[in-house]
């Protein structure tokens, strides 16, 4: 988790976001989305004022993961939490 550089205070919130993203992704779509959200998040950990710190883990996985695309092979990606 340090090499994403989330700070201190929201590790425990983006594990949380984790938990639910990285399932997600690896049923719904391909290898690329869990790394690209984890990325996703950092970002908004280390924005000031921090959204992670105004939410629920569940409306922030909805913001990171909005609509899902294809699968590669054409499939459709549908699901949800």
């Amino acid at each position: 988790m340090s090499r994403l550089r989330i700070p201190e205070p929201l590790r425990h919130e983006a594990e949380e976001i984790f938990k639910l993203t990285d399932p997600f992704c690896a049923e719904h779509l391909d290898a690329e989305y869990p790394q690209l959200c984890r990325k996703l998040m950092a970002k908004l950990a280390r924005k000031r004022p921090s959204p992670l710190a105004q939410c629920r883990p569940r409306s922030r996985r909805k913001g990171l993961i909005p609509d899902l695309p294809p699968r590669p092979d054409g499939s459709e990606g549908g699901g949800h939490l």
